[in-house]
């Protein structure tokens, strides 16, 4: 079944249920560094052919992926530095909390009520908390807790982004964080800036009918965009300058370059698999509706008031019926209604109890 999910499926499978799995025991114990790289490669599997099984498929290194989204990556937390910094909550208990019955036994067989943190480790320490006491050493290089205690108490998360390892932000962080587009869209273009999709380059040599620079082109031409098609590498430069700005137009240009380069590769897909590939009309109009249209309406419910002239010249540039917009049009409607009824029965019950609860109080006196 998980061969038939995206992409972004399985990444968001593996960020919510198996890292999930793990996190309990990361916070109780130091796993062994054969255990975390099996649990690490299990996860690069999964992700990228849908199987546990072991394969050395991977379009992208694994400590690419882990890394912020800002540095090319998705954010995945890298087992090896998170366990070390759960587990170093443990050392912050031992070190902060006295009044603990563990902590006490702690303290009085191994410590001999002395410093924790100063005393050497005691040879008799079991390897466990040998493995806890080793965390004094990246608690003394971040120097000491004060940049990672909230309330009295230790903020994991924080000690974890001071730990992993440091790396400049990529420059195209723009193009991917933030991106209205529908998720399996955002990882194919992720995947193209990595330079690791082959439909870039080879797309052109294979003479199909769906030429990728017609679709930019025609897409450009349906937002009122007028400049030239360029290379990929420059459409990037281009789109970097389009981020920096928040105005909705500049964000429907954002998710129709995303979901374009999706659109071209599942056309490169159907090339190879099947022989069959789609006319540029019926893929700039499979990409501006169904993809553009409709994530942009569900992300931002005011896209058709805001830009209505726009939104209906669309709908007839690809010869669409105007009942849709108009059936867009009233849901929105149809949703505030709904919404406005259910404040209006709230209010009328309210005012119901207080009226019952100020004729009691009268019949008392």
């Amino acid at each position: 079944m998980a061969e038939h999910l995206s992409y972004a499926g399985r990444l968001q499978l593996v960020k919510s249920v198996l890292f999930g799995i793990q996190t309990y025991w990361a916070q109780i114990f130091i796993l062994p560094k054969k255990i975390l790289k099996e649990i690490e490669a299990r996860f690069r599997c999964f992700l990228w052919t849908g199987s546990s099984a072991p394969a050395k498929k991977s379009l992208v290194a694994w400590n690419n992926v882990c890394l912020p989204r800002v540095c090319g990556g998705w954010n995945l937390l890298s087992l090896l530095e998170w366990n070390k910094a759960a587990v170093t909550k443990l050392l912050w208990d031992i070190a902060h909390k006295a009044d603990n019955l563990w902590v006490k036994w702690v303290h009085i067989y191994y410590f001999k009520h002395k410093d924790c943190w100063t005393t050497p480790t005691p040879a008799r320490c079991s390897w466990f908390l040998k493995k806890i006491l080793s965390c004094r050493d990246a608690v003394n290089d971040q120097r000491g807790w004060d940049g990672f205690v909230q309330g009295n108490k230790l903020k994991i998360k924080k000690l974890y982004a001071a730990i992993r390892p440091q790396v400049p932000k990529v420059p195209w962080k723009r193009v991917t964080c933030h991106n209205l587009a529908t998720p399996k869209s955002v990882f194919i273009l992720w995947l193209a800036l990595w330079n690791r999709l082959v439909t870039k380059d080879r797309l052109l040599q294979w003479h199909i009918s769906c030429d990728p620079r017609k679709v930019w082109s025609k897409v450009l031409g349906i937002l009122h965009v007028s400049k030239p098609v360029q290379q990929f590498s420059d459409e990037v430069d281009w789109m970097k300058k389009i981020y920096r700005s928040s105005r909705l137009k500049n964000k429907v240009i954002q998710v129709a370059f995303t979901e374009t380069v999706y659109g071209i590769w599942i056309q490169r897909n159907a090339v190879l698999f099947t022989g069959c590939c789609k006319s540029v009309d019926a893929l700039v109009r499979d990409i501006v509706f169904h993809s553009i249209i409709c994530r942009v309406l569900v992300a931002r419910l005011a896209l058709f008031f805001m830009l209505g002239s726009d939104c209906a010249f669309i709908f007839l540039k690809l010869r669409f019926s105007l009942h849709l917009y108009c059936i867009a049009v009233l849901f929105l409607l149809t949703v505030s209604l709904c919404c406005l009824l259910v404040v209006a029965v709230c209010f009328a019950v309210s005012a119901v109890l207080v009226l019952c609860s100020a004729g009691c109080a009268v019949v008392h006196c």
